[in-house]
């Protein structure tokens, strides 16, 4: 029943992280002939200290992830936008943290020099977790709301697609049975993005 009731706050709040983007899309300042919208696939391996009933462990913890944006701001040497992203984590595949990590991003995120094959970003936003452990007790598997600020460096294969390095660093309150306070979680990912 908790669990239910969990999924339809983040799909809520998902929700309305689409809007957001939507109605930043609709009110841009970029130009016409630049391609605005953007997905990007990663690849990240995460560490995070995790402490359950069942066990602990920092990581690394690898997975996979997908984000979408749309630009809302150009000028001559950045681009700023609008995104956000779902990332899938393993745990522990057989061991005493078996489980999934779910993290749910939403923020901003700018890049620098965009007729340049080499362009530098960064990215603010907000962050929730949610942490399935197949073996522990229902209503102990860690979850909160957190920030995060992340570093990155695409390198322009064509001028539409591109491949890079992301590090990310976001702190996360947690709430779980066992364990409440602040976890932090360190994130390096290879990522690919296409401009459309």
């Amino acid at each position: 029943m908790q669990s239910h009731g969990r999924r339809r706050i983040i799909g809520g709040r998902a929700a309305a992280v689409v809007v957001a983007a939507a109605l930043a899309a609709a009110c841009s300042d970029v130009s016409p002939y630049m391609e605005r919208n953007y997905v990007r696939v990663g690849a990240p391996v995460l560490y995070s200290p995790m402490r359950t009933v069942n066990g602990d462990a920092d990581g690394p913890f690898p997975g996979a992830s997908v984000s979408i944006g749309s630009l809302f701001q150009q000028n001559r040497d950045h681009d700023t936008g609008i995104e956000i992203e779902y990332a899938n984590n393993r745990l522990d595949p057989g061991g005493d943290l078996d489980g999934t990590s779910h993290g749910f991003f939403a923020g901003v995120h700018r890049s620098w020099f965009p007729d340049e094959r080499i362009r530098p970003s960064v990215g603010l936003g907000a962050e929730w977790q949610d942490v399935h452990v197949r073996h522990n007790p229902s209503g102990s598997d860690p979850h909160g709301f957190g920030i995060y600020g992340d570093i990155g460096l695409d390198y322009m294969i064509t001028p539409n697609h591109s491949i890079g390095v992301r590090l990310r660093d976001a702190p996360v309150y947690e709430n779980a049975r066992q364990h409440t306070g602040i976890r932090n979680n360190v994130e390096l990912s290879l990522i690919a993005a296409w401009r459309f």
